[in-house]
């Protein structure tokens, strides 16, 4: 909206050279998303750096799932593993729609960061816990949640130079 009111304002040389620097990014197809810092995930603003995936559309049907089953199941403050964090965007999403406790896992103490800031961001810093654990070295019980859930990387290491430039150059393996 402020550039739609201010379409006749030049930029100033500052805001050209900024301007001028993430066209080039984008011109080497990087994600619009890493260019900005931030990418919008099921109605949250989300932190997003190369550190981490960017959340996807579809993954919003991962969260949706969840939710459908934790309110069908009447459960009360439900107990969540998350495996795999990354920007937080699965736990931090469900904790804004329901009381909950969740663990959100990572092995990347960088996206941790990442996670750990876009939860303060969204106010959901009481509600997710992230840790850096192994889920193969360090969770032998699962019997304390009430629902485990995890979108890992899906793409075979075969599969990876078929992708578009802005996922295989730029988004962690």
């Amino acid at each position: 909206m402020e550039l739609y009111l201010n379409f006749e304002k030049p930029l100033n040389q500052n805001e050209l050279t900024e301007f001028r620097a993430k066209i080039k990014r984008r011109l080497n197809r990087e994600p619009l998303q890493y260019i900005t810092g931030s990418c919008g995930f099921y109605g949250l603003n989300f932190k997003v750096d190369q550190s981490v995936l960017i959340p996807r559309p579809e993954t919003e049907t991962l969260v949706d799932a969840a939710l459908e089953f934790l309110h069908s199941g009447n459960f009360e403050n439900p107990r969540i593993l998350e495996i795999g964090a990354g920007s937080g965007c699965i736990s931090i999403s469900i904790a804004d729609k329901i009381g909950c406790c969740i663990d959100s896992i990572d092995t990347n103490p960088d996206s941790l960061k990442t996670a750990e800031e876009n939860s303060a961001l969204n106010n959901s810093s009481s509600k997710v816990n992230f840790k850096l654990l192994d889920i193969f070295i360090d969770i032998e019980d699962f019997s304390g949640y009430d629902l485990v859930i995890s979108n890992p990387p899906y793409i075979a290491k075969d599969e990876l130079e078929s992708l578009e430039p802005e996922v295989k150059d730029f988004e962690p393996i």
